[in-house]
């Protein structure tokens, strides 16, 4: 999957003294602003909406500019939970008769749509670092507020 040169980071290239600024990407930084839930979302999504805000917010991701990202999630999660609901009700498999007249045991079509919902939690999850993997990638989290240990004198 991994192709191409790994990514050094900039800090490293300073050090190096192969660091070139031209060569730099421009990255917009988001906005300080809290997220609000979008009108669309249902009830439940919208409770799950917040609870991404409050994990993204130790994080320093909870910013207006995921808004659209977050409430996707949060809407494929309430998703998730509404078609695993059904499953446990009705079971995950269902009988039909064939053309011949005999027993046909199929999957129910939401087994397949609770799978789609929980991929699309899954790549938000990945990728605002908020599982195992992704969070060893991005490192230790950055404390904006430094105590100054000559405070003191």
């Amino acid at each position: 999957m991994g192709v191409g040169r790994k990514i050094i980071p900039i800090k490293i290239k300073k050090l190096k003294g192969t660091y070139q600024a031209c060569r730099d990407r421009k990255v917009p930084k988001p906005s300080k602003k809290k997220p609000l839930p979008p009108s669309n979302l249902n009830k439940r999504a919208k409770q799950i909406f917040h609870q991404f805000v409050k994990t993204l917010a130790i994080y320093g991701l909870d910013s207006r500019t995921f808004t659209k990202a977050i409430a996707m999630a949060a809407q494929d999660s309430e998703t998730d939970e509404r078609l695993g609901k059904i499953i446990e009700d009705q079971g995950a498999l269902y009988a039909t008769l064939n053309s011949q007249g005999q027993k046909n045991v199929k999957v129910r079509p939401e087994v397949g749509m609770q799978k789609e919902a929980r991929k699309g939690v899954w790549k938000f999850l990945t990728e605002f670092g908020l599982t195992g993997t992704a969070a060893q990638k991005m490192g230790p989290l950055k404390n904006s507020k430094k105590k100054n240990e000559f405070e003191g004198f």
